[in-house]
């Protein structure tokens, strides 16, 4: 199924540009990242830059700019995350050049102004060992980065300065340090994923704060998870997509469902999940549909599992090592799809990578999903202090009781409301109760439950 195109764009047509990643920034518009390179394929060096491409909101070129890194053969971009005030900090990584450049890699942070001049760059020491994971943007304003250093997972906040505000080391046990392989953000922090050695996955809770907290063990039957491949959804419910397969798990990741593309479908290869504006989950990825093309692709999935469509969006010449890379992102307004990526485009004569954007129609927005916005409790402090204090404002009268509930769903503790309380508030003891996440539930005077989460260290 094609999609309607709303209007498209194609950026730098006469060179080789490879996608790498996107950002919808704050004022709508949007800003693309990849690498600039002066031949298709070719031996090292091939003296290529990174190159950045800042649009409207209509995919207007606003500015374009280009790094050149200079000590390196080759440079990718892998993740951009914009702050409050429009600085946007890109993560990357390098082939050094030496005798075996496909063996160095050196992972590095650039932090960018809005109008795309460079501030500073970090490096992490040369390994292929040391990664960048993923960067997001925490409740303070710093952006939050997920890495490997040195032989560990870390998980740290860093300001626009570039000095760290806070880290927190995240090995797989005591025994085993494990890599990280992917990090998102949820209402009350971040869920990081750990690999041991033996693949076996550990999903790791870390508050705003940087406090380690529940974890849930996942032998070894989920593939390696990369950045962008899973998602928290609704009730604190997490979507995961590998390869063909999409799978919803609950907050403790028992598996609620698993999906897959149906055969005489496209097989969209997953990149990245997002949820649309009508709750449904989206994957973006690309597919062959012959020896000879390749398409970028998105498959629609409902909350509750049900495959619904998969959606042809782009399709280019397969030149085998650059194939198509793409983006998804959501018009929050309208619904409509924001399609970010490059592939090998033919003008006649020749062939080269280059950029594109492209606005399509996308769902509809549910006014059930605005409404899931309406205010919530506050719980503060979050995660718990020693004190092991709770204070809970709530934004009208409660009714029945406050239940505070663990992942498995076991009341463990419960607060009658009693008489109203002055501003809606409540004092809860949570004295002797183990280090773990858990949902406290509150219900109001129309009998409409919400939930906050609670980490207790």
């Amino acid at each position: 199924m094609l999609s309607q195109v709303i209007w498209t764009h194609q950026y730098e047509l006469p060179t080789n540009d490879r996608f790498g990643a996107s950002a919808q920034l704050r004022d709508g518009g949007f800003l693309l990242s990849g690498t600039n390179f002066p031949v298709l394929g070719g031996q090292y060096p091939r003296t290529p830059t990174i190159l950045l491409v800042r649009t409207d909101t209509q995919g207007d070129t606003l500015w374009t700019r280009k790094q050149r890194i200079r000590k390196y053969a080759d440079v990718r971009s892998t993740f951009l995350c914009e702050n409050t005030t429009g600085h946007v900090l890109m993560g990357g990584y390098t082939v050094a050049t030496t005798t075996y450049p496909n063996l160095d890699y050196n992972s590095f942070l650039t932090l960018f102004t809005p109008t795309g001049d460079t501030l500073w760059t970090k490096e992490l020491p040369l390994s292929y060992t040391n990664t960048y994971k993923g960067i997001t943007l925490g409740p303070d304003g710093n952006f939050v980065i997920a890495a490997n250093v040195q032989g560990h997972p870390q998980l740290q906040s860093l300001g626009v300065n570039g000095q760290v505000v806070w880290q927190t080391t995240l090995d797989f046990s005591a025994t085993e340090a494990g890599r990280l392989t992917a990090m998102t953000p949820v209402p009350n922090g971040y869920l990081v994923v750990l690999q041991a050695a033996d693949n076996s996955k550990k999903f790791v809770y870390v508050s705003h704060s940087g406090v380690r907290g529940a974890e849930y063990l996942n032998a070894n039957s989920l593939d390696e998870l990369a950045p962008n491949r899973l998602v928290a959804v609704e009730d604190g419910n997490i979507a995961v997509v590998q390869g063909t397969t999409v799978r919803k798990f609950s907050p403790d990741f028992t598996l609620l469902w698993s999906a897959t593309t149906p055969s005489n479908q496209l097989s969209t290869i997953g990149m990245a999940i997002v949820r649309n504006t009508s709750g449904q989950y989206v994957v973006t990825g690309n597919a062959s549909s012959s020896s000879h093309n390749v398409s970028l692709v998105a498959s629609t999935y409902s909350a509750q599992g049900q495959y619904l469509s998969t959606r042809t969006f782009y399709s280019t010449l397969n030149l085998g090592t650059n194939n198509l890379l793409g983006n998804l992102h959501i018009d929050r307004a309208t619904g409509e799809y924001v399609v970010a990526g490059s592939g090998n485009i033919s003008n006649g004569t020749s062939s080269s990578i280059d950029y594109f954007l492209t606005k399509v129609t996308g769902a509809p927005v549910l006014a059930s999903l605005a409404a899931a916005r309406r205010p919530v409790a506050d719980a503060y402090p979050n995660p718990v202090t020693s004190t092991r204090q709770l204070t809970v404002v709530a934004p009208g009268p409660l009714s029945g009781q406050l239940l505070l509930i663990n992942p498995q769903g076991q009341v463990v503790r419960q607060w009658p409301i009693g008489a109203a309380s002055p501003g809606n508030r409540y004092t809860l003891s949570l004295a002797g109760l183990p280090a773990g996440l858990y949902f406290l539930r509150l219900t109001d005077a129309s009998q409409q439950s919400s939930t906050v989460k609670i980490v207790v260290p």
